[in-house]
């Protein structure tokens, strides 16, 4: 997205592919683009497959769900892991998908995942709070969760850990 905001239109496909290929610093994906080097029209052709290999966005949001269920507890009082484990950019993801990332969002179930890595205490914390802002059942979403996440984060403290000296006699 951000390339094609750069590019001007009418540029050529060769220049345009050019840039392209200046822009790719992952190895994996500059040597998918480079299969196209002599297409009638690289740019378009390597786009294309960059967006299939790269640009889904419900297998980017779901590898992105992966890698903060893959991330380690949230200890008490940790500030930082909390705000490391911010679901900001998943919850921007999904919203951005519109309807299509909308099931992802709304889904209560990676909720209850999610709170598996919280101590009990936020755990229950967090399940108060969603039963005291709405009547009836109990439920909430992603979208609930990232902002509650966020609202914690910035209640705990920030200890920088600093290495303790070991003692030797």
């Amino acid at each position: 997205m951000a390339l094609s905001n750069l590019l001007d239109p009418g540029e050529s496909e060769k220049y345009k592919y050019h840039i392209l290929l200046d822009h790719l610093k992952v190895n994996q994906a500059r040597r998918l683009a480079l299969a196209y080097v002599y297409a009638p029209d690289p740019y378009t052709q390597a786009i294309r497959a960059l967006d299939e290999h790269y640009g889904q966005p419900r297998q980017l949001a779901l590898k992105e769900l992966r890698a903060i269920m893959e991330m380690p507890a949230i200890r008490i009082g940790d500030g930082r892991g909390l705000d490391q484990y911010s679901l900001q950019a998943l919850v921007g993801l999904l919203q951005s998908m519109g309807s299509e990332g909308l099931a992802e969002l709304n889904c209560g179930s990676h909720v209850e995942r999610l709170l598996e890595k919280l101590p009990h205490e936020q755990f229950c914390q967090f399940k108060r709070c969603m039963s005291s802002s709405t009547a009836g059942p109990l439920s909430y979403n992603l979208l609930d969760f990232s902002n509650w996440l966020q609202q914690e984060a910035r209640c705990q403290p920030r200890r920088e850990r600093t290495p303790q000296p070991v003692l030797t006699h």
